[in-house]
């Protein structure tokens, strides 16, 4: 028997039910005759295509709903990887598109063959890193830093500070309150007002000018 070299070649790893011999062995497998004896062995074989490194985290059913773009198996000591196609990386969770099946190549890359297993990684260091990032980090850190930062922000906080400056701010606001104190002051200026209003206020004052 030899492995067909089509698409259905992909029965002969299909298990024992597609086996030379068995009912449904023309799935997978071309009868050339009969045979007599034992034949020269074969040299070893050779893998066409790069080596992808060690063979760790086998293809299997039971972890189909693991499986999302991106995501690499071992089968059958090649190294596949789970399309980056947003609809098509979806058929890598149903196992009839799995590598030991016929249309594996609708959800899977064959990346290369693999040998072995993986190297572990290296272990995280305990320190932080020398230079800081390029960019700011995703979300805000628990505690504030022990420092301020070097420039203003670009807007206002939602909240007030929890302690007044120092010193008083050079300019002024931009815009005056929308709505007087609540309170009046409780002593008179010094000085009187640089001008008078430019109307007579609503009720006479008791004393006369």
């Amino acid at each position: 028997y030899q492995c067909r070299t089509d698409a259905y070649g992909a029965y002969c790893n299909a298990g024992p039910e597609y086996a030379p011999g068995s009912p449904n062995s023309d799935r997978g497998w071309v009868k050339l005759g009969s045979c007599f004896g034992t034949i020269a062995p074969t040299s070893s074989p050779t893998h066409a295509g790069p080596d992808s490194g060690g063979c760790n985290h086998p293809w299997r059913e039971s972890d189909l709903e693991s499986y999302a773009a991106g995501a690499r198996v071992e089968y059958n000591q090649f190294l596949f990887e789970c399309k980056s196609d947003v609809h098509l990386s979806k058929y890598c969770k149903d196992g009839s598109y799995g590598p030991n099946g016929m249309y594996w190549d609708m959800a899977w890359n064959k990346v290369g063959w693999c040998d072995g297993t993986l190297a572990p990684t290296k272990s995280p260091s305990s320190t932080p890193s020398v230079d800081p990032s390029t960019v700011p980090s995703a979300g805000p850190s628990l505690e504030p830093s022990g420092k301020p930062s070097a420039g203003p922000s670009a807007g206002p906080s939602d909240a007030p500070s929890s302690k007044p400056s120092a010193e008083p701010s050079e300019k002024p606001s931009l815009a005056p309150s929308d709505a007087p104190s609540s309170k009046p002051s409780a002593e008179p200026s010094e000085e009187p007002s640089l001008a008078p209003s430019d109307a007579p206020s609503e009720l006479p004052s008791d004393r006369p000018a």
